[in-house]
């Protein structure tokens, strides 16, 4: 079943870093379908879909928590997908911000 996780990630120095070596990660992972990420307080809290909680579970222990200091400890949970609807839209080059889409598609996710 198709899952979105989300992980809090305690204030740690090197976030920018963090984050672009998973984004190469991710894009590589089995199971991955969407990350995002952002700043709540000190904190970096990152959401993701992924079509199942062992392909999470994998990708987070081989390659998120290995670029995490030792002394900082993620907090996770998960909740099961019905419906996932995207727009098939890709960010400005120039501006960074996401334009709005008339082509949104609805997928039923397995249960």
């Amino acid at each position: 079943m198709s899952v979105l996780v989300t992980t809090r990630v305690p204030a740690f120095r090197g976030q920018e870093l963090f984050l672009s070596r998973l984004g190469t990660l991710l894009r590589q992972a089995p199971g991955f379908v969407l990350h995002a990420a952002r700043q709540e307080g000190d904190d970096l809290q990152l959401t993701e879909i992924w079509s199942t909680v062992s392909d999470a579970d994998r990708f987070y222990l081989s390659h998120m928590l290995p670029l995490v200091p030792c002394d900082v400890r993620p907090e996770r949970s998960y909740a099961p997908l019905q419906t996932l609807v995207h727009g098939a839209v890709q960010p400005s080059s120039a501006s960074g911000t996401w334009p709005a889409t008339r082509g949104a598609q609805v997928h039923r996710l397995a249960a």
